[in-house]
């Protein structure tokens, strides 16, 4: 393989890590406003309950404020047939405030019947916050000790130099394992 060839192939993996940033950052933003439903929205637990990724699922609404999330949903003659936790079960027409509508679950439910997508592009926000202000913490804890070493010299250089060497010796491991436990 030539050098320019290694090169052109070493370039491309940033590349692709930079793009991959990127979206994950944009899913932070847009996360709330392109998440199909509410992540607090519990669903019918009985029938929304553990449903597998890729699914496609009916919420019929049977009061002003209630609905039942059903899957492989039928007309009859008389109403609706459907497979709600596992058991086909039958509603006449008339139990019905409205037409169903439907719902799909691109990563499935949790056990509370929660769209576990919506969950997630709320919670990336919350985690690619965190870690942009720690990013800023450090960088404003680093040039802060690095200028007053850098200035000062000396004395104060050799003491926060050693400083951050102790801190450096420190295994990561168990590091974390102790920011964990508090």
């Amino acid at each position: 393989m030539r050098r320019r060839q290694m090169a052109g192939s070493a370039h491309r993996r940033p590349r692709v890590g930079s793009w991959a940033a990127v979206a994950v950052a944009l899913l932070a933003l847009a996360g709330p406003w392109v998440a199909p439903y509410p992540p607090e929205q519990q669903e019918d637990v009985a029938g929304a309950r553990l449903l597998p990724p890729l699914t496609r699922a009916d919420a019929l609404a049977v009061g002003p404020h209630r609905s039942i999330i059903v899957t492989d949903l039928r007309k009859t003659a008389d109403g609706w047939e459907f497979d709600r936790g596992g058991q086909r079960q039958a509603l006449p027409a008339a139990d019905l405030v409205e037409e169903p509508s439907p719902r799909f679950y691109l990563l499935g439910t949790d056990s509370l019947g929660r769209d576990l997508l919506s969950r997630l592009l709320h919670g990336i926000r919350h985690s690619v916050g965190l870690a942009a202000l720690c990013v800023a913490l450090a960088l404003v804890v680093g040039v802060g000790v690095g200028a007053t070493a850098g200035l000062a010299g000396g004395l104060p250089d050799e003491i926060l130099m050693r400083g951050v060497e102790v801190l450096m010796s420190i295994p990561r491991l168990f590091l974390v394992l102790a920011c964990a436990a508090l």
